[in-house]
């Protein structure tokens, strides 16, 4: 789709996010800590210009729920937030968040059960702890501003130029891989 249509808008949410950033030769890695619940996303400049509605906090909160993160971010990409959290493409066609802003905390509260292997623990065997991962849960979001965002973002123009950028981008990550 990249290369055929690089024109045509594309985003990546978690796995996405991974995904992208790996074809495009970033590097992944599995987490010291896995992710769970809402935490703080810290903007970098370019963040704060793209996300008007938090430029002025410099952060916003998203729903987080992985194992894995990007390591080394990918070619042609701008970080938007620190920690390899959210990548626009220099063509301004790709849109990547590690974060879930589609998840409000009753559908991150499906996931609990993933507590006792990620974490060692359930509601049975350390109250405490779940109770604490129950609030980084229910800690309030801003998934609806993110797509606010996302939605003006569909519309914006992308960059030719950027999509060349991309393309040979796309060819050095290719390249470093079969080295």
């Amino acid at each position: 789709m990249v290369l055929d249509y690089p024109h045509k808008k594309l985003l990546g949410i978690c796995w996405g996010h991974q995904t992208i950033s790996s074809v495009f030769g970033g590097k992944l890695v599995d987490a010291a800590v896995p992710e769970m619940g809402v935490a703080s996303v810290k903007l970098t400049n370019h963040g704060r210009a793209f996300f008007h509605e938090a430029a002025a906090s410099e952060t916003f909160n998203l729903q987080q729920h992985h194992r894995r993160e990007v390591a080394a971010a990918p070619f042609g990409f701008v970080s938007l937030a620190q920690s390899n959290q959210c990548f626009l493409s220099e063509s301004n066609a790709i849109l990547t968040f590690q974060g879930h802003p589609e998840k409000d905390s009753e559908t991150a509260r499906l996931r609990l059960h993933d507590s006792m292997r990620w974490f060692g623990f359930d509601a049975l065997s350390d109250e405490k702890a779940w109770a604490q991962l129950e609030m980084l849960i229910n800690t309030p979001h801003d998934g609806e501003m993110v797509w606010r965002r996302v939605f003006e973002w569909v519309r914006e123009p992308y960059s030719e130029t950027g999509a060349t950028q991309q393309k040979a981008a796309l060819a050095l990550a290719e390249k470093a891989s079969k080295m």
